[in-house]
């Protein structure tokens, strides 16, 4: 499974949590999740549901929409860089 590197923006907002940064255990207890939970929502590795993002947007103050956007960007990317590789073996036409 290819992890995509750039930053996301749970990370973003927690690290710039108020009055200090939230760590990903104390984000993860907030919202119900262990911390390795919140790692993998971070690198991209899964993607969390619309309700995990909806808990997570209220513990750390954000509107969800901003969160959502974020793993949607992400998500096409991931089906373009997919889409790439499919085309490189030839295996591009079950996307038409």
């Amino acid at each position: 499974m290819e992890i995509i590197k750039h930053p996301n923006s749970i990370k973003r907002y927690r690290l710039r949590f108020y009055p200090r940064p939230l760590t990903q255990a104390e984000l993860g207890k907030l919202v119900g999740v262990h911390r390795n939970r919140i790692s993998l929502y971070e690198i991209g590795a899964v993607f969390p549901s619309g309700q995990m993002l909806y808990r997570i947007g209220i513990a750390l103050n954000v509107p969800t929409e901003i969160l959502y956007k974020d793993f949607c960007d992400k998500e096409r990317q991931r089906i373009m860089e997919l889409k790439r590789e499919m085309k490189l073996f030839g295996t591009n036409n079950i996307f038409k």
